[in-house]
């Protein structure tokens, strides 16, 4: 309840008024559970939230290297090494931060299998960094279109959590003046109005 309520002051970055409600649930559980619980791991990536630079990378460091061995909690797993490849990446550490986000991947696959949905973003959230990072377009754009692929099976085409892998794709095509791009960023435009409505300022 206490990291719940801190997410009102993170929300409008009163981070200073977050930090003590997540620190006293994390001091609570370090006392009453074993030093593997998936509970303090997640404690420990809610302060990240709050944190910057080396700070929050030590924190995202320590989140996944509890529950990676937890089969049960490889989504939090998952999302952690994400948040870990965004702070590297942040930090200007580039070449760093594609690992982080290769094991993001690597553990959707193993928990889920590849045809998985989570496996889908996985892969979208990994093409940003081959793309921008790595400037492997080829690469980039197999991840977008199989991400894409498997979150469209799951969620429907008109699904709003597409819309991330398909402005990425957009901006990957656009950049090389592939016409398909258009095609791809009217549908992108077509799914966020029918989301918010026509005169939302994000659609």
């Amino acid at each position: 309840s206490l990291i719940h309520l801190s997410w009102v002051p993170r929300t409008r970055n009163h981070h200073d008024g977050a930090r003590p409600l997540v620190m006293e649930p994390l001091d609570l559980r370090r006392r009453a559970l074993p030093a593997g619980h998936p509970d303090i791991a997640d404690a420990l990536y809610e302060l990240g939230w709050i944190a910057y630079g080396a700070v929050q990378e030590r924190l995202y460091r320590q989140a996944p290297e509890i529950l990676t061995p937890i089969p049960a909690a490889a989504d939090r797993g998952m999302t952690m090494l994400q948040g870990l490849a965004t702070n590297l990446r942040r930090q200007g550490r580039l070449p760093e931060a594609v690992a982080p986000a290769r094991d993001a991947l690597a553990v959707a696959e193993g928990s889920y299998g590849p045809e998985h949905h989570t496996t889908g973003s996985a892969m979208i959230h990994l093409g940003d960094h081959v793309n921008d990072i790595e400037e492997d377009a080829a690469a980039a754009e197999r991840l977008y279109r199989r991400g894409l692929e498997l979150l469209t099976r799951h969620y429907g085409e008109g699904s709003i959590r597409l819309l991330h892998g398909m402005n990425s794709l957009v901006g990957l095509l656009g950049s090389r003046g592939d016409t398909e791009a258009e095609g791809i960023a009217r549908r992108a435009l077509a799914i966020s109005q029918t989301a918010t409505g026509p005169e939302h300022p994000r659609g």
